[in-house]
């Protein structure tokens, strides 16, 4: 295990204004006079600017107007201790985290290092725990706060943020819990701040969900071979344009389905039955268009908690022949239970008949 003793002054200045350097801190040079009280309670508060207009904080603001079209899941932040800050000012590495070079931080970091050496590998085994402390944003609020009794140690933080069209992507970073403010040049208090504190930065991506076209075929006209159905699938979602056709294909009365993957969530299309082929129609009372079906995001899930949207269409044998000359071994319909009728009528019509 190995130890980073941060207790002398220029040492935690240096170090400490590299762990800070993404938490929302501009110091350039930390000390601290005083032993860390163990014992003490941390306080590690997680923020969202006010003035940030992000597209994640504009939608979080968004989302809890009454008449929002903004579904946001909560917001959170998990919290890992990956060492604990001695009364000497030593960070002694948990044994979870025992691999975790903490005395890189000795060294005068910047922030890039930090993340290679510190934060990347300790969000590896992060991803088999559970966390030690999760703040989570509630009712609005701009800030939201993890109270640890005795917790004073060097946290990893994770946040973790989504909603109906986006997923956010944070930087997740290293913060130390206490910490001192005092600067050379503002000549501030020298003694452990037990109430720490950073921004959240989100940049979005968008998030894809699935449309499901499900086509029932009730009865089928042997001598015509295999039918294709074709479907259009039309809509927009700011400047993402949607626009393709679709097939699916019947040997046989069944009920076959196509599921479309890929569609920007939240958008909405117009489903339409393009083509029913020449001898078959729809079932009375069945829907040959559907407006206005948003797509749910499912992110690829093959096992999606929410269902994808899904669309109906039903046809059926419309009684008419694709051509003259159909003989009168021919003319039988499949009615999808096994049984295999004579359609009634004569052989050898010279016209499609509806």
């Amino acid at each position: 295990m190995i130890k980073a003793n941060l207790s002398k002054k220029t040492i935690i200045g240096v170090a400490l204004a590299a762990v800070l350097a993404l938490g929302g801190f501009s110091v350039q040079s930390l000390r601290a006079a005083e032993r860390v009280d163990t014992a003490a309670t941390v306080t590690i508060t997680a923020n969202i600017d006010s003035n940030d207009t992000s597209v994640f904080a504009s939608r979080y603001k968004d989302s809890w107007n009454a008449d929002s079209i903004v579904e946001m899941d909560p917001v959170t932040v998990d919290l890992y201790k990956i060492a604990s800050l001695e009364e000497t000012g030593t960070l002694s590495p948990d044994s979870r985290f025992s691999n975790i070079p903490v005395g890189e931080l000795l060294k005068s970091p910047n922030a890039d290092t930090i993340i290679e050496k510190i934060v990347t590998p300790a969000k590896e085994i992060a991803e088999g725990l559970s966390p030690d402390k999760t703040i989570a944003f509630e009712n609005g609020s701009l800030s939201a706060t993890a109270t640890i009794p005795g917790g004073a140690g060097l946290y990893l933080y994770i946040p973790k943020a989504k909603d109906n069209r986006y997923s956010y992507n944070f930087i997740s970073y290293v913060i130390l819990a206490p910490n001192s403010d005092y600067t050379d040049t503002t000549g501030t208090s020298d003694k452990w701040n037990y109430n720490v504190g950073f921004s959240l930065k989100g940049t979005e991506e968008q998030r894809t969900g699935s449309l499901l076209i499900k086509k029932k075929l009730e009865s089928y006209n042997i001598s015509l071979g295999d039918v294709s159905f074709v479907y259009r699938v039309k809509g927009q979602l700011d400047d993402q344009i949607i626009d393709n056709v679709y097939t699916i294909d019947f040997t046989g009365p069944d009920q076959e389905s196509r599921l479309i993957t890929g569609l920007p969530a939240t958008a909405k299309v117009t489903v339409t039955e393009e083509y029913a082929g020449v001898s078959y129609k729809p079932v009375e009372g069945s829907q040959t268009v559907y407006t206005d079906v948003e797509i749910v995001a499912d992110d690829g899930d093959e096992e999606p908690v929410i269902p994808p949207a899904t669309v109906d269409f039903k046809n059926t044998y419309d009684d008419g022949l694709i051509s003259s000359g159909i003989a009168a071994e021919n003319q039988f319909i499949d009615d999808g239970n096994g049984e295999v009728h004579f359609d009634g009528r004569k052989p050898f019509e010279s016209e499609n008949v509806r």
